[in-house]
């Protein structure tokens, strides 16, 4: 399925394919807030209020699913959010289990990180989390308004943030990202903003502002960054996605309220995958939507000895 969507300021974006409907069947959702495509090509969703998680192959077929209710290992309580590392293991944000799980490809458990709690390297229902290249865990603890740093192995690192509306502080957290140079996305929900930060913490910049109108939010979800540098936030509040260049400045937006195809109902998180295939987990319409914007055209380059000659033709160009 192919659709072409009307997105404002020129911009194109294609809905690709749609996966899912409402229940508790293979394939089915209620309300899924997550889906991440592994290198493989299989796509791995977090179904929220069945509590499992449901594999699918490259072409949306369902495959297998894992999970149940509980606080045992490899059991659930509203998995929220999901990623694959590059050796294929699946990690799952457990939100009312403050922690994060880790499992295989096929669903066998592995590890479990972190527990209700205060301190470091405790979680107060977090909402997201992202791994960067070196394998570093950046979590988004939302209630507590920080983001914590951790080891591959789970080690604590750091935390940054605090309550508040200044640079570097957080209101009510809820998704990131971690683009190709290692700096750090934070969609600042109640603060109506995405900040960007270094891997160390350190304040670089912030974008956004509260209203409905282009580049403005009411409550960003989450933010992912595609090859190219591009920004896509979820603003869920407006009901639709955003487009940013790298340094914030707005590119266009496409979604709106509704159930028809290329809308939405709460769109919670967003993914991107190594083609930059963009994955909008839409919850409200217990649904996958895969879309395709358009790509970044670069001109080509200039021959270094191509030079003008004004001439009787000022257009003329010749080689020297």
């Amino acid at each position: 399925m192919l659709l072409s969507l009307a997105a404002n300021a020129g911009a194109e974006v294609t809905l690709v394919q749609t996966i899912g409907g409402e229940g508790s069947r293979d394939g089915e959702f209620r309300s899924p807030f997550c889906a991440a495509r592994g290198e493989s090509g299989d796509l791995y969703v977090a179904d929220v209020f069945n509590n499992r998680i449901q594999k699918f192959n490259a072409r949306g077929e369902f495959v297998l699913s894992w999970g149940e209710v509980g606080v045992a290992p490899g059991q659930f309580l509203r998995p929220t959010s999901l990623s694959v590392d590059p050796s294929g293991d699946v990690w799952i944000l457990d939100f009312n289990n403050h922690r994060i799980q880790k499992f295989d490809n096929k669903g066998k458990f592995l590890a479990t990180m972190g527990k209700y709690g205060w301190r470091e390297g405790e979680f107060g229902f977090p909402q997201d989390f992202a791994i960067d290249a070196a394998g570093h865990i950046y979590v988004v603890d939302s209630i507590l308004n920080r983001v914590q740093k951790f080891e591959s192995s789970g080690t604590f690192v750091k935390q940054w943030g605090g309550t508040g509306s200044n640079p570097g502080q957080l209101r009510m957290p809820e998704g990131i990202a971690v683009d190709a140079n290692g700096f750090v996305y934070v969609a600042d929900g109640a603060n109506h903003r995405v900040q960007k930060f270094d891997p160390e913490g350190q304040f670089i910049a912030q974008f956004g502002r509260y209203g409905n109108s282009e580049g403005e939010m009411n409550h960003p979800y989450d933010v992912a960054i595609d090859t190219f540098g591009r920004v896509y936030v979820t603003d869920s509040g407006n009901q639709r996605i955003l487009q940013f260049d790298a340094s914030g400045v707005y590119l266009a937006q496409w979604g709106g309220a509704g159930f028809e195809e290329g809308r939405f109902k709460d769109p919670r998180y967003i993914s991107i995958d190594a083609r930059n295939l963009v994955y909008v987990a839409d919850s409200g319409n217990d649904r996958i939507q895969i879309f395709e914007p358009a790509p970044v055209i670069v001109p080509p380059a200039v021959p270094a000895n191509l030079t003008s000659v004004e001439s009787e033709n000022p257009t003329t160009s010749q080689l020297q």
